[in-house]
């Protein structure tokens, strides 16, 4: 693994990552607009921190890692703006809008995690171990 492979770990476990379930206590409480405005700053973290992490170089071995991560970041962002729209339908009392939306953003989270776990994979296919990625992985998860 080069430098430039263990700087980009280590941005990743640094860089905060956006929660797509933030949102869950506003939309408990019936505050839709509040569940609104946490989506839009969870996304806002995706958005800074796919800016960031896109810069950096990498090996041409380690390149799939990295486009698992950036994969993981883009579906979590999705998830995101789902949970928006998710927001917006819940304030206008439209039903069939909220479970499409939630359909959607529930998926997007499910790859989120997926093309993590895709990463995890390929560093341990690659480097023959998973741990520095596991703090990254539980990161997410927790």
């Amino acid at each position: 693994m080069t430098d430039e492979d263990v700087a980009y770990l280590d941005a990743c476990n640094d860089l905060p990552m956006g929660r797509w379930d933030a949102t869950i206590g506003a939309e408990l409480a019936g505050d839709y607009q509040k569940m609104y405005q946490i989506a839009e700053t969870q996304r806002a973290v995706y958005e800074k921190r796919m800016q960031a992490l896109a810069s950096m170089p990498v090996s041409d071995r380690f390149e799939g890692i990295k486009e698992e991560y950036c994969l993981a970041d883009e579906c979590g962002l999705l998830a995101c703006e789902y949970e928006m729209k998710r927001a917006r339908t819940l304030m206008e009392s439209n039903l069939t809008g909220e479970k499409y939306y939630w359909g959607l953003g529930d998926r997007a989270m499910d790859e989120s995690l997926n093309h993590l776990a895709l990463a995890k994979k390929a560093y341990g296919e690659q480097y023959g171990s998973e741990g520095l990625l596991d703090g990254i992985v539980s990161a997410f998860l927790s």
